[in-house]
């Protein structure tokens, strides 16, 4: 008896040490791995008088779509109006390019060029057939424009336009897009009223598609780096941060109607439509 109990003890002290060198290890593993990071609000700022819709940076300038009051505006680090281009009707998500600006006109059914203090009217084979160009991306040689109201994209891949899609809920189908981007091997769309992002291949056929289970209201934007996908969830009031497979990894919360998000010099920039004002947003 003396031999069960004193054996009951040693098996119970044994145990207790197992425990403690694996809460010890536990310990160690937690203190030792690194803090997940994400994207931490730095600042916003307030715009007077501009209603931002689309943001693009020409070399370390800040150019705004002020889509209410008919122009584009360049702004400081403060908010502040350094110059404009004025007389558009309605601009929406705009490029910048070398030495100037692309600029989708919505309300007249045009494309413009802006540089050199120059504005130009962009004349190619679907030019005419323009309904409302909500956005325009450039790649390289490649250029694409999402023609809203005719729920289609028009792709120029270096030496022709097409057209790709039409109206519908289908894999390559469209309702409503209003962003776009062109990366080295597809091209990015902000598929707004069927909520969801679609990625084509540079034929213009389906490849896959983001946020259908993400519960999205209005997938007005989208900016795409290097490891993330950023979308503004326009009715829901957050952008959401995607991986490079389109797994969730963060959402940003308490906007007011985001519209457009880029990158610049690794500070995130999202544009909030209906407070007017520019958040900025560091990693770490």
């Amino acid at each position: 008896m003396a031999f069960t109990k004193n054996y009951l003890d040693v098996a119970t002290m044994k145990e207790l040490k197992n425990k403690l060198s694996l809460l010890l290890f536990v310990v160690v593993v937690i203190s030792c791995k690194p803090d997940v990071q994400s994207w931490q609000l730095e600042n916003s700022i307030e715009l007077d008088g501009v209603s931002p819709l689309g943001i693009s940076f020409l070399e370390d300038d800040m150019w705004i779509s002020d889509s209410d009051n008919n122009r584009i505006v360049q702004l400081d680090k403060n908010g502040r109006i350094k110059d404009e281009i004025p007389n558009i009707q309605r601009p929406m998500h705009i490029c910048a390019v070398p030495n100037g600006l692309l600029i989708p006109e919505f309300g007249s059914d045009q494309m413009l060029r802006w540089g050199y203090g120059r504005l130009d009217t962009l004349r190619f084979k679907f030019s005419q057939d323009l309904d409302a160009p909500a956005s325009v991306a450039s790649y390289q040689s490649e250029k694409a424009i999402a023609d809203f109201y005719n729920h289609r994209i028009l792709f120029y891949n270096g030496s022709e336009w097409m057209s790709i899609g039409k109206e519908g809920k289908g894999n390559g189908e469209f309702y409503y897009p209003t962003d776009i981007q062109i990366t080295e091997n597809e091209i990015l769309v902000a598929d707004a009223y069927n909520n969801r992002v679609q990625v084509l291949d540079k034929e213009g056929n389906f490849i896959r598609m983001y946020g259908q289970d993400l519960g999205m209201n209005a997938a007005t934007g989208i900016y795409q780096s290097s490891e993330e996908l950023f979308i503004t969830d326009f009715e829901n009031d957050r952008v959401l941060v995607l991986d490079s497979i389109g797994n969730l990894k963060q959402e940003i919360l308490e906007l007011s109607n985001p519209v457009d998000a880029t990158i610049h010099k690794d500070t995130l920039y999202v544009l909030n439509y209906k407070s007017k004002i520019i958040n900025r947003y560091s990693f770490k």
